[in-house]
């Protein structure tokens, strides 16, 4: 059943261009409705710290907010009803809670979630943070775009594969978005504790895959990597990959609210669209 709801959340200007063209053909291909939201950040005073604001600079700051959101606005406009997407345009005000949990409830109505890759500046530590309180917090699959990393369709798919709860639910996550009779590339890289050894299953995941009509390839990688993010998108290139697929991964459940090194590498470096699923 391919996705009914798509929810785009928009927060650079940069990035935001692509990931409403990749949306809208998505969601015009699987006829679905297309959300773009922005959350504007609240302007929180605290009375019990003995600090003077100027009212102006409150103003000047919501000045700017309500500015970024309507150029936000127009582009989601624009490129949406270029490609004919079903569409709407949702803005949110965070008030006293962070804008990151605003998105998180909103985006657990959605079948997909899609949002932009940060691309340096000053707002990319705020872009990573709110990317990360998604995936780990929605409970929901994210598709993190590139500015440069749009795609028209997802017809070629790596998987990198560790037999985890994560991994699973990313590739099964994947199955509805992809194209009829696409091609997907299971990879592992192991054995080891970063990736673990994944054994027989492979196999049987091939021939799940396959009886839904996809052309399914297994590659296991027994030689060591120094960048398990960087060796996966150079197999994803080399594929010819429209998406890569990873499950998003705690250190520990003790550290369960940090993604784990891959993760957080795909976020900061991958150049072409990434499926997160936790």
């Amino acid at each position: 059943m391919t996705p009914k709801t798509v929810l785009a959340c928009l927060t650079d200007e940069a990035g935001a261009p692509a990931l409403t063209r990749t949306a809208s053909t998505l969601a015009t291909g699987w006829d679905a409705h297309l959300v773009g939201l922005h959350v504007m950040e609240g302007v929180v005073f605290y009375p019990r710290y003995p600090v003077s604001i100027p009212a102006t600079v409150y103003q000047g700051i919501r000045k700017h907010q309500r500015e970024q959101a309507e150029r936000l606005k127009a582009v989601f406009d624009k490129e949406s009803a270029g490609l004919g997407a079903r569409a709407e345009w949702r803005l949110l005000t965070a008030g006293d809670e962070l804008p990151s949990d605003a998105a998180v409830e909103v985006a657990r109505a959605a079948d997909l979630v899609m949002m932009s890759a940060a691309e340096g500046g000053q707002d990319a530590h705020q872009q990573r943070f709110l990317q990360e309180a998604v995936i780990r917090g929605a409970g929901r699959p994210v598709l993190v775009v590139p500015k440069d990393g749009e795609t028209a369709g997802l017809g070629r798919a790596l998987v990198g594969w560790r037999d985890t709860a994560q991994a699973a639910r990313a590739l099964h996550d994947l199955v509805p978005l992809l194209s009829a009779g696409a091609a997907i590339r299971l990879v592992s890289f192991g054995p080891g504790p970063r990736l673990g050894d994944a054994g027989e299953v492979m196999t049987d995941l091939a021939a799940t895959l396959s009886r839904h009509g996809f052309e399914v390839e297994i590659d296991r990688r027994f030689d060591r990597v120094e960048s398990i993010a960087g060796a996966l998108e150079a197999e994803a290139r080399e594929f010819g990959a429209d998406v890569l697929a990873v499950g998003a991964y705690g250190h520990s459940r003790a550290y369960d609210l940090i993604l784990g090194a891959v993760s957080r590498d795909l976020l900061r470096e991958a150049r072409i669209p990434v499926l997160f699923s936790r």
